[in-house]
């Protein structure tokens, strides 16, 4: 999520067998690991087997791990 601000998103998945597409759960800009988990954790579940695991990265303007919220610029979720 690049200049995060104070709205909210979701998330469209595919689901590989089928080709249904499901919605996540609202996602705020700056949500936590575990908020982002839990917006998508019934997807995983269901397509995967399992809950996801999520790690947020803030990074600020050059790319570089920050933890003041007043450098970041861009949150990196990873989803394993």
């Amino acid at each position: 999520m690049k200049n995060p601000d104070d709205g909210e998103y979701k998330l469209i998945f595919t689901n590989p067998k089928d080709f249904k597409r499901t919605q996540s759960r609202n996602i705020k800009a700056k949500a936590s690991s575990s908020d982002f988990r839990n917006a998508i954790r019934y997807y995983y579940r269901a397509v995967v087997g399992r809950d996801p695991e999520v790690k947020r990265t803030r990074l600020n303007a050059g790319g570089q791990e920050t933890d003041k919220d007043s450098e970041t610029v861009t949150y990196q979720y990873d989803i394993t």
